[in-house]
């Protein structure tokens, strides 16, 4: 007899994707069936194997993370409980792509950032509609091992695309064949080592970008130290980009400013020429200001500039540069913000003068991506040093010079500090505190609290600040929980917000108190808020961003937007409900905001009324050159799929179409349709309009004034639901959040 081979257990994560379309309804009990098996022969833990699942058709699904369940039971559960998503056309490019941006990630459970092997199991029915190569490299690009199945009228040449080699990709005569191929793919799950893997690399990843595409962001300081040398500093940015590939499909270039807060001068798909890149370089002024705030400005790029709304690419696999001048040491906490940088894959370049050589080292991509010059006049003499890593580096060099972007030991890798600062006014009174702490408690019985996991505190406002407990003091959920079954109502008058932010930035997010901020723990700052603050907001609101806190807020009653805007600093981190007991409507999308989840779903929740679902909704489309001539059908057959999916024989569903570029141009209006058919064919028909200025809140208010209106067909005065639904490709060039806001509170709701 042969002796049984020793199989070492090595930790796992394994994700799968799974048709869950309308095709696949018949074969989808088989499907999970697969699934069960292979999880039955894998060794499921927390230190173990972790296992997720996701159901995809013309839009994906995560049905559980890899962190979501312990143990094989808990898995098998779950599994069995899911049911076929439905849904057309197949996007299984789509599908890839969430996943990487949301599965495949430290908060998700992965722990790619360990280096524990990070495997896909993709089962599918169908050929794509979509292009699937482009995401199919920027996964195998980011570390993980495609398995590619498929049966039916699935492609072979797509399966191969999409598989980690050749071999992995098992195209099969229908779905019953599934059980011949389950032990040989859970074979290669549990044997292949990480050493494995790596030597298979070359195989797959060529050491070439994804189409030469390149984003590189210019971070540059701006305050009054560096204005007397600034026009130097334009100047080196302008030979820089001289020498590099500028086209909307090959390098993009983007530049953003800061002293004690930053600002974007243009984004990554604001210019597709070099021309036009030097051109607007050449206009940029330095904004001033008396701090240079560089974890501030490095928080601000990774949150919202290497992101596919602002061009980034990053979601495609093309390799991310930050290059960073600034021109003396910063007056914030940096090494938090750089490993927040770093952690989503982009490579950080510092150029300083003034500067300890300690403090760019922390920031940088590695030490020998750190410049120091006397003066920016010697910039010049850093050009080639900067375009070689530029416009060399790919992908995958990047994450191996990235390495373990972690914590100090003993950290867990999802730990957070949250604090809870909440309005105890007068004017909240007693009865509505009870509705504040049921909040606050669901929100916390979600976090992972632990004294190396998730930290809590709260303290309660108004004229006064009154410190219920710190950061340091509770070391259990049970503990947090107990203590909030206790909170009460507080009083007092006027509400000083702009006191309440200072007490916590000096006395709840330091160190004695608790906070973990100088060992790179995400700070977190959520603040409920009834009023609007008697005191100044605007000082202690910049100390707190100047810091990296992480604000959100949710405004009550009298709440004022703009004051809560300023203070969180971005308008997508405000929610807002009419009365405290509505607090339970924004619980998800707050929880998703401040972990940084997949949002929760977009698709509008329509009432059903006498077994008929009723509503008015108004698609308003962005049309200018965000999403472009193709990506723009992909848009109306997105629409044209959610009022497929929603609208049902005999329902009450009223649709309107705008699109949108610096004008707005009315399709179609509430009253114009009366059934899904013709809906659907005034859908297909509408036509890209193109156009540079992308004008969202003018479309919004135009909706409001001429959509939701009883002369367009609006059934407001009936108590019928109102609906917006915004799809936009890019940050607006006017004030879209305020025409939201605006749109919201008439009692529309807005997607």
């Amino acid at each position: 007899l042969v002796p049984p081979t020793t199989v070492v257990v090595q930790k796992k994560d394994v994700v799968f994707l799974i048709d869950g379309s309308d095709g696949n309804r018949r074969s989808f009990p088989a499907l999970l069936t697969f699934v069960e098996n292979i999880v039955q022969s894998l060794n499921v833990g927390p230190d173990d194997t972790r296992v997720a699942v996701a159901q995809y058709s013309n839009v994906p699904k995560v049905e559980f993370l890899l962190n979501a369940h312990p143990d094989k039971a808990s898995v098998i559960s779950a599994v069995r409980r899911l049911s076929p998503m439905g849904g057309s056309p197949l996007n299984t490019g789509a599908a890839l792509s969430s996943l990487l941006r949301s599965v495949f990630v430290s908060r998700a459970g992965s722990r790619v950032a360990e280096g524990v092997p990070q495997f896909l199991i993709l089962v599918t029915a169908d050929k794509s509609r979509d292009d699937v190569t482009r995401p199919a490299v920027a996964l195998k690009g980011s570390g993980a091992v495609p398995f590619g199945i498929g049966y039916g009228n699935a492609d072979a040449t797509e399966l191969r695309t999409i598989s980690f080699v050749p071999d992995f990709a098992v195209l099969l005569p229908d779905v019953r064949q599934l059980s011949n191929v389950q032990q040989q793919i859970a074979d290669r799950v549990v044997r292949l080592t990480r050493e494995e893997i790596e030597a298979m690399e070359s195989i797959i990843v060529p050491p070439t970008t994804v189409d030469g595409k390149r984003d590189i962001v210019f971070l540059v300081d701006g305050s009054d130290f560096a204005a007397p040398e600034f026009a130097s500093v334009r100047d080196f940015i302008k030979r820089l980009v001289t020498n590099l590939n500028v086209d909307a499909d090959a390098t993009r270039v983007a530049v953003i400013q800061f002293s004690d807060n930053a600002r974007p001068e243009f984004l990554l798909n604001a210019h597709s020429s070099k021309d036009e890149v030097q051109e607007a370089v050449t206009q940029i002024r330095p904004k001033g200001g008396w701090r240079v705030n560089v974890g501030s400005a490095l928080e601000y790029v990774s949150r919202n500039i290497f992101t596919r709304p602002s061009g980034s690419r990053i979601e495609e696999g093309a390799p991310q540069f930050l290059i960073l001048l600034f021109s003396r040491p910063s007056d914030d906490e940096v090494e938090g913000p750089a490993i927040q940088v770093k952690q989503i894959g982009v490579a950080p370049l510092a150029v300083a003068k003034n500067v300890d050589s300690q403090e760019l080292v922390r920031i940088a991509l590695s030490p020998e991506y750190v410049f120091q010059v006397s003066s920016y006049q010697d910039l010049p003499s850093l050009e080639k040093q900067l375009l070689t890593p530029v416009t060399t580096l790919t992908t995958q060099q990047i994450q191996r010079l990235l390495g373990d972007v972690r914590r100090p030991p003993g950290i867990d890798p999802e730990a957070k500090d949250i604090v809870f600062l909440i309005d105890s006014s007068t004017d909240v009174g007693r009865d509505n505190i009870a509705y504040i702490r049921d909040f606050i408690v669901k929100f916390i019985q979600k976090l992972d609290v632990g004294e190396n996991k998730v930290r809590i505190a709260l303290v309660q406002f108004s004229n006064d600040v009154f410190p219920e407990f710190l950061l340091r003091d509770f070391k259990s959920k049970s503990e947090v929980l107990g203590y909030m079954q206790r909170l009460r109502h507080r009083g007092g008058a006027p509400l000083n917000v702009g006191k309440a932010l200072d007490y916590v930035v000096k006395n709840v997010f330091v160190k004695p108190a608790g906070s973990r901020r100088e060992d790179g723990v995400p700070q977190h700052l959520v603040l409920l808020l009834g009023g609007r603050s008697r005191d100044d907001i605007s000082l202690p609101s910049s100390a707190v961003q100047g810091l990296g806190i992480k604000s959100l807020g949710v405004g009550v009653k009298n709440a004022d937007s703009a004051e809560m805007e300023r203070i969180t600093g971005a308008p997508r981190t405000v929610f807002f409900v009419r009365e405290f007991t509505e607090l339970p409507a924004v619980e998800r999308r707050l929880f998703a905001s401040l972990l940084q989840l997949p949002e929760p779903p977009t698709e509008p929740e329509v009432p059903v009324v006498d077994g008929k679902k009723q509503a008015d909704i108004v698609f308003v489309l962005d049309s200018s050159i965000n999403f472009g001539k193709d990506n723009f059908q992909k848009v109306t057959d997105f629409v044209a799929g959610v009022v497929d999916a929603l609208y049902e024989e005999g329902d009450s569903i009223q649709v309107g179409l705008v699109q949108y570029n610096s004008d707005v141009n009315d399709e179609f209006f509430l009253k114009d349709f009366s059934n899904k058919e013709q809906i659907i064919e005034a859908i297909e028909k509408v036509a890209y309009k193109g156009g540079r200025v992308s004008n969202a809140g003018a479309a919004i208010k135009h909706v409001q004034a001429k959509h939701f209106v009883k002369e367009a067909g609006s059934r407001a005065d009936q108590k019928v639901p109102q609906i917006a639904f915004l799809i936009t490709g890019g940050r607006p060039d006017d004030d879209g959040s305020a025409a939201a806001l605006s749109l919201a509170r008439t009692g529309t709701k807005v997607f």
